[in-house]
């Protein structure tokens, strides 16, 4: 039996990704991603035991990686104190930087939404990024509201609308053939505005 290894792996998911684009979700199979990588199939299944298994590599590797940043930024917050306004503005800054100059999650989010009604495989994207995302956000929120520095709210709807804000401003982007990138100086006032308009409807009266 040949070695697995982190290389082949790598080129599985990498090509994977490729036919998601090329093809869409639906009509890459199993089948397809052995027959272009031109081993067997029951070499690929014994890194990817099932679709899913593939899919969710893809998702993790090309789409939502950079949430990871994100993510570590909202935890170190939460874990020094840091007040809900300047956390915003961090999270904010890696949350948007990759999120509107990242072709191939742009791409990739596109197969994704094209096929959430037909698959899980918008189920999939959700539970390997924005719900430990939204998770995070929403107990940095809830902290905010102990401290006082907020009104009460309900923290997982805050975080959701907070993301929404933050999203707003670029979501038109994947509908766009190939948008230029932003810099960060043209991104850090899209953070601000989205920061200020979530304090002012959530700031303790």
């Amino acid at each position: 039996m040949r070695v697995m290894t982190d290389e082949r792996r790598a080129d599985i998911v990498r090509l994977a990704a490729l036919l998601f684009e090329q093809i869409g979700y639906e009509a890459t199979s199993m089948s397809e991603v052995s027959r272009r990588l031109g081993g067997s199939k029951s070499t690929l299944y014994r890194y990817f035991p099932t679709k899913d298994d593939l899919v969710m590599a893809v998702v993790r590797t090309f789409v939502t990686a950079h949430m990871s940043d994100a993510i570590a930024e909202l935890e170190s917050s939460i874990e020094v104190g840091r007040n809900l306004k300047d956390a915003l503005l961090r999270f904010g800054a890696q949350a948007l930087k990759v999120v509107a100059n990242d072709s191939r999650a742009r791409s990739l989010h596109r197969v994704i939404v094209a096929s959430a009604g037909q698959s899980n495989v918008g189920e999939l994207f959700f539970e390997s990024g924005p719900a430990q995302m939204l998770s995070r956000l929403a107990q940095l929120i809830a902290l905010s509201a102990q401290r006082g520095e907020i009104r009460p709210v309900d923290p997982a709807v805050a975080a959701q609308q907070f993301t929404a804000l933050l999203n707003a401003q670029v979501s038109g982007r994947i509908y766009q053939q190939a948008p230029q990138a932003l810099k960060p100086a043209q991104l850090k006032p899209m953070v601000t505005q989205a920061v200020e308009f979530f304090l002012a409807a959530v700031r303790a009266d």
